[in-house]
């Protein structure tokens, strides 16, 4: 006899087909009907997660909360997942990923006296192989999730030990057959199909009931179809239960289940590249607020502020939101309250900051004073603007770091076009948590320094019309920038990857010089992508840096139903490809196939050669065995889901205007996967800078040049 764990659920998309105000409706009306049903079906249970959904019921309805937790007590009513919302799990932050756990894990023990061992994200689009990792240090032992399905994805069982093989941590996983709704009504059929690919042995399985996405919940008729069809199937026996239940009645047979190492994927593999401004703007936000988080010297208000940001962006990180595929409309506050959270962190770091400026002793020199409240220890170029009250910068002024030393610098043009503004270049190490101060010196000796090498830098091949070849010692790269034709819908269902039919190729105009040393040289291009984006790039070499090669660009862009891919090739072909992922790293097969991409991507080819690329601005990338190509805009219907055509006149495409990309790409020496993954990161997590005068004998007025 094989027993069936009928799970009665509510799915609630908080963000989707409407916006947050609807999604605090349907939460609140589903729990208030299921409820009342629980009430008088003493044998029938309810499966609820996230804790965003307790949370607005406790603030708007405190009636309906009390009910929910003496039915927690009954047994009635089971809380899972234990996380704030479900999320993309292919996207976030690794820090992202924790504080969806810590604000889950907070409220269920103090609201609810329990936090869920089953983590529950049935509708998030993939999972990244480092969630197991991340679930068993938080306590959590089973994860239920559904999508890869089968005809996405072929697993050994329905039910088996997903393992982290970086860590060896593991969870029992179960993947939902069909749906995790019946919005329908049930069938035989329905129920069957739960009972498919259980490892041998194995006699129980979960079919998931209940109506979905805008909430619902079971009904009445339901739950009699149940009570009257328990014995309808031979051989099978349906039965009111809950995932822990489920867990509890195959945990003697766990060591028996079939082994999964690595990611579960592909689904919807548009959800990494469409929205890119949403995309970049929270992945800024999580970086920024995981800053804030490690100033000293923070306010008991502005934890507070600094928790609430993070609440924010949290729940934006919600897998339709973050995915791409909500309405237009429903954006509009998604990007305010990300830029809110940012904005807090910018805040509370400025603060963090000046509260180390203020206890400095005076000193007669004007200091520029640095301050890095990051993960990990910092290096690298940083540009800064001193206020000289309208002085232009002397010949013979210096740098001079705490011992004295005069620091290499190069003036640089100044972002405001203005002829009085001085921009200074420098590079600078500083470890986590550690305050510097360099002092301006005006006295006008100029203290004696030494360049660093420009011996062996790369070397930027310029060719007409296309974007330069990049060599150095350790391998040469060839980029091109192409549209292809993408018909898909938002999400791009039934595709694994981008081969349509390419339209144009970027055409580019010939580089003007920007800067020419001594610590940085630098050049500008702009150039057309199809008939109505155009593109400007800077491209940048340093001193000191033999392997690595800068590029920022900015994308005007303004087209319709494509996707620009960005093609990298070395002079062999990829034989080894290695990408980040949140947490970690894995690798990855160059077959064409369309894979989440997470910071930076490293190659090694059939000889010596090696390279990498960073970029904290890329999100989705596809690899041949002879070029990476990484997805940088999809021009998609927003919120079109097929069959529609997505034709309708009033239909909007996503990612219009300005898009910024910053790379690093790396030849030869430095590939290492710490290297790359720094390199990403610390183009968002840079150091904090603010100036001070204080202890100067008098200001420098204008025309006042000595001290």
């Amino acid at each position: 006899m094989k027993t069936v764990h009928l799970i009665f659920n509510a799915h609630l998309d908080p963000v989707w087909l409407w916006g947050w105000q609807d999604g605090v409706d349907e939460a609140l009306s589903t729990c208030r009907s299921v409820c009342s049903l629980l009430e008088v079906n003493p044998d029938v249970s309810f499966t609820r997660g996230e804790s965003w959904v307790y949370e607005q019921i406790e603030r708007l309805d405190p009636a309906l909360f009390v009910r929910i937790r003496a039915l927690i007590k009954r047994g009635q009513w089971e809380p899972v997942g234990g996380w704030y919302i479900q999320p993309d799990c292919n996207l976030p932050s690794w820090r992202a990923l924790e504080k969806q756990i810590e604000f889950g894990r907070t409220y269920f023990e103090q609201k609810l006296g329990v936090f869920p061992t089953v983590a529950y994200n049935v509708d998030s689009f993939g999972h990244a192989a480092t969630l197991p990792t991340l679930m068993s240090r938080a306590g959590q032992r089973y994860y239920i999730m559904m999508r890869p399905q089968e005809h996405e994805m072929t697993l050994p069982a329905r039910l088996f030990r997903w393992r982290d093989a970086a860590t060896g941590c593991e969870v029992t996983t179960f993947r939902i057959a069909g749906e995790y709704c019946t919005p329908e009504g049930i069938t035989t059929e329905f129920i069957e199909r739960s009972l498919t690919e259980l490892p041998d042995g194995v006699e129980h399985t979960m079919c998931f009931v209940g109506l979905g996405d805008h909430g619902g919940g079971p009904s009445q008729a339901m739950i009699e179809w149940c009570r009257e069809h328990s014995s309808a199937i031979p051989g099978v026996r349906l039965v009111f239960s809950s995932p822990s239940r489920f867990f509890a009645a195959v945990a003697g047979q766990s060591e028996s289940f079939p082994v999964v190492n690595g990611e579960l994927q592909y689904h919807a593999v548009g959800c990494y590249s469409v929205m890119h401004d949403l995309k970049t703007a929270l992945k800024r936000t999580e970086l920024r607020l995981e800053q804030a988080e490690r100033c000293a010297g923070l306010l008991p208000e502005e934890e507070s502020e600094l928790n609430a940001a993070w609440r924010q962006a949290c729940f934006h990180a919600f897998h339709d939101t973050l995915g791409g595929t909500c309405i237009p409309s429903a954006y509009r506050h998604v990007c305010n309250e990300i830029g809110a959270a940012e904005a807090t962190a910018e805040r509370a770091m400025a603060y963090a900051l000046r509260r180390e400026v203020v206890r400095l002793a005076p000193d007669p020199l004007q200091r520029l004073v640095f301050y890095h409240p990051g993960p990990r220890d910092w290096s690298g170029w940083m540009e800064v603007e001193p206020w000289l009250e309208w002085t232009q910068w002397q010949p013979g002024w210096c740098l001079l770091d705490e011992s004295g030393e005069a620091v290499p610098f190069q003036e640089i043009a100044a972002e405001a076009m203005h002829q009085r503004q001085t921009r200074l270049l420098f590079f600078m190490k500083i470890a986590a948590g550690e305050t510097r101060c360099l002092r301006l010196d005006r006295s006008g000796e100029g203290a004696s320094t030494t360049l660093p090498s420009v011996e062996n830098a790369p070397e930027l091949a310029w060719r007409s019309g296309a974007l330069p070849r990049l060599s150095a010692r350790g391998g040469e790269l060839t980029l091109n920038l192409l549209l292809r034709k993408d018909m898909t819908d938002t999400w791009s269902h039934g595709v694994d990857r981008y081969d349509g039919e390419v339209l144009a190729q970027a055409h580019w105009q010939e580089p003007v010089a920007l800067e020419e040393g001594p610590l940085r040289w630098a050049w500008a291009q702009t150039g057309t992508l199809g008939e109505r984006s155009t593109l400007r790039a800077e491209w940048s070499i340093y001193a000191g840096e033999e392997s690595v090669v800068e590029w920022i660009l900015r994308v005007h862009w303004h087209e319709q139903r494509t996707v620009a891919k960005l093609e990298i090739s070395g002079t062999s072909g990829i034989s080894v490809l290695h990408a980040g992922i949140p947490g970690g790293e894995l690798r990855r097969e160059p077959q064409g196939r369309e894979f989440p991409f997470t910071d930076w991507a490293s190659m090694k080819a059939s000889g010596d050669e090696a390279w990498g690329v960073a970029s904290p601005d890329v999100f989705a990338a596809d690899a041949r065995p002879e070029r990476l190509a990484l997805t940088l805009l999809r021009a998609s219907v927003m919120a079109h889901h097929d069959p529609n055509p997505g034709t309708s006149p009033c239909r909007e495409i996503s990612d219009q205007g300005e898009h910024l990309f910053r790379f690093r790409f790396t030849l030869g020496g430095r590939t290492s996967h710490e290297t790359l993954a720094s390199m990403a990161r610390d183009c968002v997590q840079r150091p904090l800078v603010s100036t001070t005068t204080d202890g100067m004998p008098r200001r420098y007025l204008r025309g006042e040049i000595g001290s």
